[in-house]
């Protein structure tokens, strides 16, 4: 039987939340390293982490998973602390399309690559 912290209080502990977000407890210490979130400690010095942790933590994973590299995402975040909403997600929009754009480009760098394997362009050495 799992017991979740959110009940008390919103907290949640690190390996709930490696858990949650399929992280490991090293990256979440990063994040909190790096400024991205924070913890609070208990009385056993465990690290606690209340809803905005937890929301940014979310937040954080996501755009992981997109692609966007850690200094995009702290300027997104801290942007986010200091605009509207708007400008922020507007800024997080700009990032991932410009993501998707380099992924674009990739693709397309691959698909010549195979196109050129299947025509005989490209061999292996040796041959």
């Amino acid at each position: 039987m799992m017991h979740s912290l959110r009940a008390v209080g919103g907290f949640a502990s690190i390996s709930e939340l490696t858990r949650r977000y399929g992280l490991t407890a090293r990256a979440i210490r990063y994040y909190e390293e790096r400024g991205l979130i924070e913890a609070a400690r208990d009385r056993h010095n465990a690290r606690r982490f209340d809803q905005r942790a937890q929301r940014r933590l979310a937040q954080i994973t996501q755009l992981r998973r997109a692609g966007l590299p850690i200094p995009d995402i702290e300027d997104i975040l801290n942007r986010a602390e200091s605009a509207d909403g708007r400008d922020v997600t507007c800024l997080a929009l700009q990032r991932l399309s410009q993501r998707l754009a380099e992924l674009d480009s990739e693709r397309q760098a691959v698909q010549a690559t195979i196109e050129a394997v299947k025509d005989g362009a490209v061999a292996p050495a040796g041959r």
